[in-house]
Protein backbone atom coordinates (compact mmCIF):
# COMPACT_ATOMS: atom_id res chain seq x y z
CA UNK A 1 0.00 0.00 0.00
CA UNK A 2 2.88 2.44 0.34
CA UNK A 3 5.37 1.41 -2.52
CA UNK A 4 7.38 4.42 -1.81
CA UNK A 5 7.88 4.53 1.59
CA UNK A 6 6.31 7.91 2.10
CA UNK A 7 4.47 6.78 5.35
CA UNK A 8 7.46 6.45 7.17
CA UNK A 9 8.55 10.18 6.83
CA UNK A 10 5.73 11.93 7.98
CA UNK A 11 7.32 13.88 10.39
CA UNK A 12 9.96 15.62 7.35
CA UNK A 13 7.98 18.65 5.23
CA UNK A 14 6.39 17.92 2.86
CA UNK A 15 7.25 18.48 -1.06
CA UNK A 16 5.41 17.42 -3.83
CA UNK A 17 6.11 17.71 -7.44
CA UNK A 18 2.66 17.39 -9.70
CA UNK A 19 3.26 16.10 -13.20
CA UNK A 20 0.73 16.63 -16.23
CA UNK A 21 0.19 12.62 -16.11
CA UNK A 22 -1.03 12.41 -12.49
CA UNK A 23 -3.66 15.22 -13.69
CA UNK A 24 -4.83 12.46 -15.84
CA UNK A 25 -4.52 9.50 -13.60
CA UNK A 26 -6.32 9.95 -10.81
CA UNK A 27 -6.07 6.57 -8.90
CA UNK A 28 -2.23 6.84 -9.42
CA UNK A 29 0.27 8.70 -7.58
CA UNK A 30 -2.66 11.54 -7.31
CA UNK A 31 -4.68 9.65 -4.46
CA UNK A 32 -1.04 9.33 -2.48
CA UNK A 33 -0.76 12.59 -2.77
CA UNK A 34 -4.37 13.53 -1.14
CA UNK A 35 -3.72 10.99 1.83
CA UNK A 36 -1.07 11.96 1.99
CA UNK A 37 -1.63 16.05 2.72
CA UNK A 38 -4.79 14.69 5.15
CA UNK A 39 -2.47 12.95 7.34
CA UNK A 40 0.28 15.63 7.57
CA UNK A 41 -2.12 18.22 9.04
CA UNK A 42 -2.22 20.70 6.59
CA UNK A 43 -4.89 19.35 4.36
CA UNK A 44 -5.31 22.46 2.15
CA UNK A 45 -1.99 24.31 1.28
CA UNK A 46 -0.42 20.69 0.59
CA UNK A 47 -2.60 19.34 -1.89
CA UNK A 48 -2.20 20.01 -5.86
CA UNK A 49 -2.97 22.99 -7.56
CA UNK A 50 -5.96 21.14 -9.42
CA UNK A 51 -7.64 19.78 -6.77
CA UNK A 52 -7.40 22.96 -4.38
CA UNK A 53 -8.72 25.08 -7.75
CA UNK A 54 -11.98 22.20 -8.11
CA UNK A 55 -12.40 22.74 -3.85
CA UNK A 56 -12.98 25.90 -4.32
CA UNK A 57 -14.86 25.79 -7.40
CA UNK A 58 -17.40 24.21 -5.51
CA UNK A 59 -17.32 25.78 -2.57
CA UNK A 60 -17.34 29.21 -4.41
CA UNK A 61 -20.61 27.81 -6.79
CA UNK A 62 -22.30 26.71 -3.19
CA UNK A 63 -22.10 30.35 -2.71
CA UNK A 64 -23.26 31.94 -5.58
CA UNK A 65 -26.47 29.84 -6.20
CA UNK A 66 -27.23 30.08 -2.54
CA UNK A 67 -27.18 33.99 -2.68
CA UNK A 68 -27.42 35.54 -6.29
CA UNK A 69 -26.64 39.49 -6.82
CA UNK A 70 -29.25 39.70 -9.31
CA UNK A 71 -32.44 38.51 -9.77
CA UNK A 72 -34.42 38.91 -13.04
CA UNK A 73 -37.75 39.40 -11.22
CA UNK A 74 -36.40 42.48 -9.25
CA UNK A 75 -36.93 45.92 -10.76
CA UNK A 76 -33.27 47.28 -11.47
CA UNK A 77 -32.48 50.70 -11.99
CA UNK A 78 -31.67 52.13 -15.53
CA UNK A 79 -28.55 51.82 -17.00
CA UNK A 80 -26.41 54.87 -18.00
CA UNK A 81 -26.79 53.99 -21.80
CA UNK A 82 -30.88 53.79 -21.54
CA UNK A 83 -31.21 57.23 -19.28
CA UNK A 84 -28.60 58.92 -22.21
CA UNK A 85 -30.17 57.95 -25.44
CA UNK A 86 -31.67 60.65 -27.53
CA UNK A 87 -34.78 61.62 -28.03
CA UNK A 88 -36.76 61.89 -30.67
CA UNK A 89 -37.84 65.19 -31.90
CA UNK A 90 -41.71 65.71 -30.74
CA UNK A 91 -41.28 62.89 -28.10
CA UNK A 92 -42.73 64.19 -24.77
CA UNK A 93 -40.70 62.61 -21.86
CA UNK A 94 -42.13 62.57 -18.31
CA UNK A 95 -40.59 64.29 -15.39
CA UNK A 96 -38.34 61.53 -13.66
CA UNK A 97 -38.74 62.06 -9.90
CA UNK A 98 -35.22 60.69 -8.43
CA UNK A 99 -35.83 57.65 -6.62
CA UNK A 100 -37.63 57.63 -3.04
CA UNK A 101 -35.43 56.73 0.20
CA UNK A 102 -36.69 53.21 1.21
CA UNK A 103 -33.63 53.11 4.14
CA UNK A 104 -32.60 55.17 6.80
CA UNK A 105 -29.01 55.51 5.87
CA UNK A 106 -30.02 56.95 2.64
CA UNK A 107 -32.07 59.69 4.21
CA UNK A 108 -28.26 60.79 6.31
CA UNK A 109 -27.30 64.74 5.28
CA UNK A 110 -24.32 66.41 5.78
CA UNK A 111 -22.61 69.98 5.84
CA UNK A 112 -26.54 71.19 5.96
CA UNK A 113 -26.01 75.33 6.40
CA UNK A 114 -29.03 77.56 7.21
CA UNK A 115 -28.09 81.31 7.50
CA UNK A 116 -30.51 82.46 10.33
CA UNK A 117 -33.63 81.62 9.98
CA UNK A 118 -35.24 79.38 7.24
CA UNK A 119 -36.80 80.95 4.32
CA UNK A 120 -40.52 81.90 4.59
CA UNK A 121 -42.79 79.02 2.71
CA UNK A 122 -43.76 80.08 -0.51
CA UNK A 123 -47.19 79.15 -1.78
CA UNK A 124 -47.41 77.63 -5.37
CA UNK A 125 -49.14 79.42 -7.61
CA UNK A 126 -51.84 76.78 -8.02
CA UNK A 127 -52.16 76.40 -4.24
CA UNK A 128 -53.31 80.39 -4.65
CA UNK A 129 -55.52 80.05 -7.23
CA UNK A 130 -57.44 77.59 -5.30
CA UNK A 131 -58.18 80.03 -2.57
CA UNK A 132 -60.21 82.07 -4.66
CA UNK A 133 -63.53 81.95 -5.30
CA UNK A 134 -63.89 83.05 -8.74
CA UNK A 135 -61.78 79.88 -9.89
CA UNK A 136 -62.04 79.16 -13.55
CA UNK A 137 -62.16 75.77 -15.09
CA UNK A 138 -59.27 73.89 -14.60
CA UNK A 139 -57.77 72.91 -18.00
CA UNK A 140 -56.68 69.21 -18.53
CA UNK A 141 -53.60 69.72 -20.31
CA UNK A 142 -51.21 72.80 -20.55
CA UNK A 143 -48.65 73.23 -22.88
CA UNK A 144 -45.82 76.28 -23.26
CA UNK A 145 -43.37 77.09 -25.73
CA UNK A 146 -39.85 78.20 -23.97
CA UNK A 147 -36.49 79.81 -25.50
CA UNK A 148 -33.29 80.95 -24.92
CA UNK A 149 -31.25 83.70 -26.50
CA UNK A 150 -27.93 85.05 -26.57
CA UNK A 151 -27.11 88.84 -28.00
CA UNK A 152 -23.47 89.45 -27.95
CA UNK A 153 -22.41 92.83 -29.91
CA UNK A 154 -18.52 93.74 -30.73
CA UNK A 155 -18.52 96.40 -27.74
CA UNK A 156 -21.31 95.47 -25.61
CA UNK A 157 -21.59 93.27 -23.12
CA UNK A 158 -23.46 89.77 -23.74
CA UNK A 159 -27.36 90.35 -23.15
CA UNK A 160 -29.61 86.57 -22.85
CA UNK A 161 -33.52 86.40 -22.98
CA UNK A 162 -35.86 84.31 -21.76
CA UNK A 163 -39.05 83.51 -23.57
CA UNK A 164 -42.54 82.39 -22.85
CA UNK A 165 -45.43 81.82 -25.31
CA UNK A 166 -48.66 80.61 -23.95
CA UNK A 167 -50.72 78.41 -26.79
CA UNK A 168 -54.33 78.74 -24.32
CA UNK A 169 -54.97 82.29 -25.94
CA UNK A 170 -55.49 83.25 -22.06
CA UNK A 171 -52.10 83.81 -20.59
CA UNK A 172 -49.72 86.49 -21.99
CA UNK A 173 -46.82 85.65 -23.45
CA UNK A 174 -43.69 86.57 -21.32
CA UNK A 175 -40.08 88.37 -22.46
CA UNK A 176 -37.78 88.71 -19.69
CA UNK A 177 -33.87 89.51 -19.92
CA UNK A 178 -32.30 87.98 -17.56
CA UNK A 179 -30.49 89.61 -14.46
CA UNK A 180 -26.81 90.79 -14.17
CA UNK A 181 -25.86 87.98 -11.46
CA UNK A 182 -26.94 85.44 -13.86
CA UNK A 183 -24.67 83.77 -16.60
CA UNK A 184 -25.32 85.11 -19.86
CA UNK A 185 -25.90 82.46 -21.95
CA UNK A 186 -28.68 80.25 -23.73
CA UNK A 187 -29.12 77.75 -21.01
CA UNK A 188 -29.68 80.07 -18.03
CA UNK A 189 -32.19 81.90 -19.94
CA UNK A 190 -34.16 78.46 -21.10
CA UNK A 191 -34.25 77.89 -16.90
CA UNK A 192 -35.55 81.44 -16.61
CA UNK A 193 -38.20 80.52 -18.82
CA UNK A 194 -38.98 77.48 -17.71
CA UNK A 195 -39.32 78.41 -14.08
CA UNK A 196 -41.54 81.40 -14.98
CA UNK A 197 -43.99 78.57 -17.00
CA UNK A 198 -43.96 76.05 -13.93
CA UNK A 199 -45.10 79.14 -12.22
CA UNK A 200 -47.59 80.53 -14.03
CA UNK A 201 -49.43 77.17 -14.61
CA UNK A 202 -52.21 75.75 -11.96
CA UNK A 203 -50.10 73.15 -10.24
CA UNK A 204 -52.70 70.61 -10.71
CA UNK A 205 -52.96 71.18 -14.51
CA UNK A 206 -50.89 68.29 -16.58
CA UNK A 207 -47.75 70.86 -17.94
CA UNK A 208 -45.75 70.05 -21.44
CA UNK A 209 -42.68 72.36 -21.52
CA UNK A 210 -41.80 72.48 -25.17
CA UNK A 211 -37.87 72.96 -25.66
CA UNK A 212 -35.77 73.60 -28.36
CA UNK A 213 -33.24 70.50 -29.40
CA UNK A 214 -31.14 71.53 -27.23
CA UNK A 215 -33.04 70.34 -24.38
CA UNK A 216 -30.82 71.25 -21.69
CA UNK A 217 -33.62 71.74 -18.93
CA UNK A 218 -35.01 67.95 -19.62
CA UNK A 219 -31.26 66.67 -19.69
CA UNK A 220 -30.92 68.51 -15.81
CA UNK A 221 -33.80 67.52 -14.17
CA UNK A 222 -34.17 63.79 -16.09
CA UNK A 223 -30.60 62.44 -15.63
CA UNK A 224 -28.37 64.89 -13.48
CA UNK A 225 -30.59 66.46 -10.83
CA UNK A 226 -30.36 63.28 -7.95
CA UNK A 227 -26.64 63.36 -8.94
CA UNK A 228 -26.48 66.61 -8.13
CA UNK A 229 -28.62 66.69 -5.14
CA UNK A 230 -26.60 63.59 -3.60
CA UNK A 231 -23.39 66.20 -3.90
CA UNK A 232 -24.78 69.02 -2.60
CA UNK A 233 -25.37 70.86 -5.71
CA UNK A 234 -21.19 71.76 -5.69
CA UNK A 235 -19.74 73.28 -8.40
CA UNK A 236 -22.95 72.94 -10.42
CA UNK A 237 -23.43 75.47 -12.54
CA UNK A 238 -26.53 77.70 -12.62
CA UNK A 239 -26.84 75.78 -9.11
CA UNK A 240 -29.81 78.37 -7.14
CA UNK A 241 -32.37 78.79 -10.22
CA UNK A 242 -32.07 74.52 -11.21
CA UNK A 243 -32.62 74.07 -7.38
CA UNK A 244 -35.58 76.07 -7.32
CA UNK A 245 -36.81 74.89 -10.59
CA UNK A 246 -36.61 71.64 -9.63
CA UNK A 247 -38.49 72.47 -6.53
CA UNK A 248 -41.57 74.09 -8.24
CA UNK A 249 -41.88 71.12 -10.50
CA UNK A 250 -41.99 68.54 -7.74
CA UNK A 251 -44.42 71.03 -5.66
CA UNK A 252 -47.06 70.59 -8.44
CA UNK A 253 -49.79 67.82 -8.56
CA UNK A 254 -50.33 67.78 -12.18
CA UNK A 255 -47.88 65.78 -14.39
CA UNK A 256 -44.83 67.36 -16.11
CA UNK A 257 -42.88 66.84 -19.22
CA UNK A 258 -41.06 67.86 -21.56
CA UNK A 259 -41.02 68.27 -25.26
CA UNK A 260 -38.16 68.39 -27.51
CA UNK A 261 -39.74 70.36 -30.75
CA UNK A 262 -37.60 72.26 -33.17
CA UNK A 263 -37.40 76.24 -34.10
CA UNK A 264 -37.90 75.73 -37.66
CA UNK A 265 -41.33 73.33 -37.94
CA UNK A 266 -43.16 75.07 -35.22
CA UNK A 267 -45.07 78.20 -35.36
CA UNK A 268 -45.09 78.46 -31.52
CA UNK A 269 -41.38 77.35 -30.83
CA UNK A 270 -40.70 80.27 -33.46
CA UNK A 271 -42.48 82.99 -31.26
CA UNK A 272 -41.06 81.84 -28.15
CA UNK A 273 -37.86 82.66 -30.10
CA UNK A 274 -38.82 86.14 -31.10
CA UNK A 275 -39.80 86.57 -27.42
CA UNK A 276 -36.52 86.08 -26.16
CA UNK A 277 -34.82 87.91 -28.52
CA UNK A 278 -36.89 90.57 -27.60
CA UNK A 279 -35.54 90.34 -23.94
CA UNK A 280 -31.96 90.38 -25.02
CA UNK A 281 -32.94 93.72 -26.46
CA UNK A 282 -34.83 94.88 -23.37
CA UNK A 283 -33.21 97.45 -21.39
CA UNK A 284 -35.69 96.17 -17.90
CA UNK A 285 -33.95 93.42 -16.18
CA UNK A 286 -35.71 91.11 -14.66
CA UNK A 287 -36.21 90.62 -10.92
CA UNK A 288 -36.53 86.89 -10.13
CA UNK A 289 -37.45 85.16 -6.64
CA UNK A 290 -35.49 82.04 -6.26
CA UNK A 291 -37.05 81.14 -3.02
CA UNK A 292 -38.10 77.54 -3.45
CA UNK A 293 -41.18 75.80 -2.04
CA UNK A 294 -40.04 74.61 1.52
CA UNK A 295 -40.08 70.85 1.74
CA UNK A 296 -39.19 69.99 -1.88
CA UNK A 297 -35.33 70.95 -2.01
CA UNK A 298 -32.89 69.01 -0.30
CA UNK A 299 -30.07 70.40 1.99
CA UNK A 300 -26.46 68.97 2.75
CA UNK A 301 -24.80 66.03 0.83
CA UNK A 302 -25.57 62.34 0.71
CA UNK A 303 -23.54 60.77 3.25
CA UNK A 304 -23.61 57.11 2.18
CA UNK A 305 -22.58 56.91 -1.36
CA UNK A 306 -20.83 60.14 -1.63
CA UNK A 307 -16.76 60.46 -2.41
CA UNK A 308 -13.93 61.80 0.08
CA UNK A 309 -13.35 64.59 -2.41
CA UNK A 310 -17.19 65.40 -2.76
CA UNK A 311 -16.94 66.73 0.66
CA UNK A 312 -13.64 68.68 0.52
CA UNK A 313 -14.81 70.19 -2.12
CA UNK A 314 -17.92 71.35 -0.20
CA UNK A 315 -15.83 72.31 2.86
CA UNK A 316 -13.98 74.86 0.18
CA UNK A 317 -17.09 75.95 -1.46
CA UNK A 318 -19.28 76.85 2.06
CA UNK A 319 -15.67 78.60 3.40
CA UNK A 320 -15.39 80.85 0.53
CA UNK A 321 -19.04 81.54 0.69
Amino acid sequence: MDPEGRWAKRDTPINFRWHTADMLNFDGNAMWYVLEALVAGNPFRSLPFWIRALIMGVYNGVRCRSGPKWDIRRLQPLREDEENTPDSEGAVIPFRRPPQITKMSQGLRVLTKFLGAPPPARTPPGQRSRRRGNDPPVPETARVYIHGAVLAHRNTHRRAGAGVAFTDGKSTNVSLRLPGDWNQDSQSAEILAALVAVRAVRDDADLTLSISTQDYIKTSMNTHLHKWENKGWVGVKDRLPLQCLAAEIRARTGKTSFGVISVSVDDNMRAAKHLAIAGCESSTVAKIDLTAPLGYSSQGIALVGTRQKVFYRAIRFWTRG
